[in-house]
Parts: structure tokens; sequence; C-alpha cells
């Protein structure tokens, strides 16, 4: 398993084919920002992740996708590398924290293994992480 930026030329197709498989709207190019990642295994594209850095010490995290056809086990595992990537990178930037939305219950599990704190569960869910000892508890409902 190996973790590379996103080349719109190497990898924009099999984004699209994972979105596809989804039945999810594809992005459009403008606004897959620089910190974008993949996973690839065996040179195939098996996960995607990005964020937004914000005008601030704040990233938000955009889509973070899997391919449903590769074995459950070596897409968990290619998820959780791509979002310690992401993490690792937020941290190398100074971030203070980096929220996410999702409305999976799953994608929640998977965010508070790797240290996301669960700040809102409404009818979707808010997760945060911190960075650098900041202090997220102003953030929570």
């Amino acid at each position: 398993m190996k973790i590379e930026n996103y080349n719109k030329e190497i990898h924009r197709e099999s984004i699209d084919q994972m979105f596809d498989k989804y039945e999810w709207s594809k992005w459009d190019e403008e606004i897959i920002p620089p910190n974008s990642f993949v996973c690839t295994m065996n040179n195939k594209v098996i996960a995607f992740s990005c964020f937004y850095c914000l005008d601030v010490k704040a990233a938000l995290m955009g889509f973070t996708i899997a391919d449903p056809s590769i074995n459950k086990m070596a897409r968990s595992e290619a998820l959780d590398a791509l979002l310690n990537q992401v993490f690792e990178r937020c941290e190398q930037l100074n971030m203070k924290h980096i929220s996410y939305y999702t409305d999976s219950l799953p994608m929640v599990k998977r965010m508070e293994k790797l240290g996301m704190e669960l700040t809102d569960n409404g009818t979707a869910y808010i997760l945060v992480k911190a960075f650098g000892g900041s202090d997220i508890e102003y953030l929570k409902e």
C-alpha cells in the first residue's frame, strides 16, 4: 500500500469510477484541493481523501472514499493509512484542528478510532481532531 499526492492526470479516472460505484456526483476538478491524497495498491487507486486549509489554523476534510469492490480488510487498512496521512499533513501545516461532517456511522467509528471526537450527533455527525494540545471543548454542543 502506498500513499501519494493526488494527480488529476494519473488518478482522476479511478476516483470517478469510485464515485460511480456509490452513485455519488463527481467533484468538479477545480474544487479538489492541493491537499488531496490517494492510497494505491499494486498501482491501483483504492482510496481518496482531501482537506481544505481555511484562512485560519483549521482545516475541513472533504470526501473520503474507498473502492467498494476491494476486500473489506484491505479497504479498511487503506482508509486508516490515508486518514493518518491527512492528519500528519495537518500537523505539518500547524493546523489547530480539522473538522469532518458525515452521515455514515461506520465512518464516525473509524474517525473516533483515529482520534477524532464526536461533537454533534443530530441528523449528521460532526467530528473534530485537535493538534498540538489545542482545545476543542468550545466546539461541543
